[in-house]
């Protein structure tokens, strides 16, 4: 495709975005491992809790982990 016109975002840091994927990946890693050793312990249950307005940022928990999820979350 041909490049028609540059656009630039304004005091983007494109190598703290990179940074902050790959952390969020590391991340994902740890969750994954941290799940594994609940279930291996017998725990069929996890509850998250926070306190004013994290309930819109575990909706997004609650979507993916019924997307991916072997059971129905509430």
């Amino acid at each position: 495709m041909k490049q028609t016109e540059k656009v630039e975002i304004m005091n983007f840091d494109q190598e703290g975005y990179l940074e902050d994927g790959r952390a969020l990946v590391e991340t994902g890693k740890q969750m994954a491992a941290m799940a594994d050793r609940i279930a291996d312990e017998g725990y069929d249950a996890i509850f998250l809790m926070g306190v004013g307005g994290t309930w819109d940022e575990l909706m997004q928990l609650e979507y993916l982990m019924n997307k991916f999820g072997d059971r129905d979350l509430e």
